[in-house]
């Protein structure tokens, strides 16, 4: 982050603390497909028939041997409400909302679009880049900036 600006910086720390506070900090650091087999894993905890797609098989196994492991029982009973909701969701799908999530959180903080744009073309996120370019000119943005008391005017 050598010669980031004060507001990159900015961005770059509140994308991470912001993922942290909402215990997806893991949820950012696995792939699409780790993160969708752990999900599919976790669903499997609650219905034991539960089969996604788009996630390989295998994999979601593998996961589930190890939560089955690690899931204390009683926390089957949160998990299935969970579970129910992911019915008909693309579970590679979440890794990107994640992302997206965080990107939005950073740019709140930074402020100003730049420097965060600029921040995630250095990490190699050019695509998330575009997404959040798009985003920053919206509607959605002026929004959030005056519900959370950031807005000019």
């Amino acid at each position: 982050m050598q010669g980031a600006s004060e507001h990159g910086l900015r961005f770059v720390t509140a994308r991470a603390m912001k993922m942290a506070q909402l215990h997806l900090s893991l949820a950012m650091r696995l792939s699409p497909d780790a993160l969708a087999a752990l999900v599919a894993a976790f669903v499997r905890q609650s219905m034991p028939d539960f089969h996604a797609p788009d996630v390989d098989p295998a994999a979601v196994s593998a996961e589930a041997a190890r939560l089955q492991r690690a899931v204390p029982r009683k926390l089957l009973a949160e998990i299935n409400t969970f579970a129910l909701e992911c019915a008909g969701v693309e579970l590679r799908q979440i890794s990107a909302g994640v992302a997206a999530a965080a990107d939005r959180a950073g740019l709140l903080a930074a402020g100003v679009p730049g420097p965060a744009l600029q921040m995630l073309e250095k990490m190699g996120l050019e695509a998330a880049a575009r997404a959040l370019a798009v985003f920053a000119v919206g509607d959605e943005l002026p929004e959030l900036r005056r519900i959370v008391g950031t807005s000019i005017g």
